[in-house]
């Protein structure tokens, strides 16, 4: 009987899906005290990782990627590695539902209207926009808020 939850849909839960502001301060404190040449900046994290939103519109950070820039001492693209892109990939590269122009709108920074729901991480053929976008939102490599999807941060 097992629940699956996101930050999309649950409030009860969204505070575990990503680091705050005061817990992400906290680490970049910690970073500060004991990294001797500091590379990464509290506005390069706000920058490259704050991009997501739970239901209740809190902004949060990837934790994934705040740690290993920290860990690493740089910036960088850490959730490519992170999930199923090449599924992801297959449906922008094909352009399956003309998902490829939404795409570039949202790079443009302009929010594409979506329907996000569950998504069972093990599903497979998606046709419709809002099934490639909710799957998108799950894996991370969207945000989305207020009945629309966007590209997260850099």
């Amino acid at each position: 009987m097992f629940l699956e939850y996101t930050m999309a849909s649950e409030e009860m839960y969204s505070d575990y899906f990503g680091f705050t502001e005061p817990e992400t301060d906290e680490l970049f404190s910690r970073y500060l005290s004991i990294q001797q040449e500091p590379k990464v900046t509290r506005e390069g994290l706000r920058i490259w990782y704050d991009g997501y939103h739970t239901k209740s519109g809190e902004r949060v950070y990837n934790p994934r990627s705040v740690v290993a820039s920290l860990t690493n001492n740089n910036l960088g693209n850490y959730w490519t590695s992170s999930g199923p892109y090449d599924e992801i990939y297959y449906y922008i590269n094909h352009n399956i539902a003309e998902v490829r122009e939404d795409l570039a709108q949202m790079v443009s920074g302009i929010p594409v209207p979506a329907k996000v729901s569950e998504y069972a991480a093990t599903s497979l053929n998606l046709t419709t926009k809002d099934e490639i976008f909710s799957a998108m939102v799950v894996y991370g490599f969207l945000s989305y808020e207020n009945g629309f999807v966007i590209t997260k941060n850099k």
